[in-house]
């Protein structure tokens, strides 16, 4: 099972499940909203993996460790959030694997503007399959196995879409989001074979476009794709 609660600027918020165990993927929102969002069944998560501080991301974890949902993260994203000490703090770096109720938990590090970004690939125990969870990265060069469900940004169109944006702004986007383009050559790269399902996460309301990027990225890569 995979909830969008919310993707974007505003705010990301994800809850996946392998019908044994439940994780959230981020907190970029109050912890009421989320509550909301999830039926008033947030307590029932075993973790919340962050990427990193940013709070569209991150919004809501020290009040999530107040609630008593542990939160994951590396040391960096824990010292800029000040949640280093806190009980319920689970601290992971690159390559660090790590377990779950039944699910198996890979970080590993990304490209961002912040002090330890992660992404997650997650494999469950209960049922073999495995997600990908990439996302708030200026490059995405690695390759992973077969994965039957990928979450993966796809930000903006390009330099060529932030004509109207000012060149300090239009340098940061493109330094640390996700492109279409390199959002499709790095699922290109990777072992489709098993996937089910593909996400685009994160897209730009002013540098992105849903529907135009669906269609690309299904193009590209004969899947149905969720944007």
């Amino acid at each position: 099972m995979i909830e969008t609660f919310a993707s974007g600027s505003a705010g990301n918020a994800y809850r996946i499940s392998d019908g044994a165990t439940a994780l959230l993927l981020e907190c970029g929102l109050p912890l009421r909203q989320l509550q909301r969002y999830s039926g008033y069944t947030l307590a029932q998560a075993a973790a919340c993996l962050l990427t990193h501080e940013h709070g569209d991301h991150a919004k809501a974890a020290r009040d999530l460790l107040a609630f008593g949902v542990p939160v994951w993260c590396s040391q960096g994203t824990a010292e800029k959030l000040g949640i280093s000490a806190s009980p319920g703090l689970q601290l992971l770096h690159h390559l660090q694997p790590a377990r779950c109720g039944t699910l198996h938990i890979r970080p590993f590090s990304v490209f961002h503007d912040a002090a330890e970004p992660l992404g997650w690939l997650i494999e469950s125990a209960a049922s073999g399959e495995r997600l990908l969870f990439l996302t708030d990265t200026g490059k995405a060069d690695l390759v992973f196995p077969p994965c039957e469900y990928i979450l993966v940004e796809c930000n903006h169109l390009g330099v060529d879409s932030m004509g109207s944006t000012n060149s300090f702004l239009a340098q940061r986007v493109a330094q640390n989001h996700l492109s279409l383009a390199a959002c499709i050559r790095f699922l290109q790269a990777q072992d489709l074979g098993r996937t089910k399902y593909i996400q685009l996460l994160h897209i730009s309301k002013a540098h992105g476009d849903p529907v135009a990027m669906r269609r690309a990225v299904a193009a590209a890569t004969g899947k149905m794709i969720v944007a």
